[in-house]
């Protein structure tokens, strides 16, 4: 599940999937409406608010496993005068 699948529960629609299924629409404020209409729900906010404090830590988790490989790489840059 994708940190916008998660958020808005229903999948990214990006121009390649539009491309994809021949259609041509791009949805607007109808969308918006209809997200706002359903966050109103106490239980959905809730839902919602802690999917996104995991994404929230499994994404700095990532970012910190990456961090660490690059730095065992890295190499501090010394100038010469």
């Amino acid at each position: 599940m994708t940190p916008f699948e998660a958020l808005y529960r229903r999948r990214c629609r990006t121009p390649l999937c539009w491309y994809e299924s021949r259609e041509s629409v791009i949805l607007g404020p109808e969308i918006v409406q209809e997200t706002t209409e359903n966050s109103r729900r106490p239980d959905i906010v809730q839902e919602t608010t802690e999917k996104i404090r995991m994404i929230q830590e499994k994404m700095k988790a990532s970012q910190s496993l990456q961090k660490s490989y690059h730095d065992k790489r890295r190499k501090d840059i010394e100038f010469q005068e």
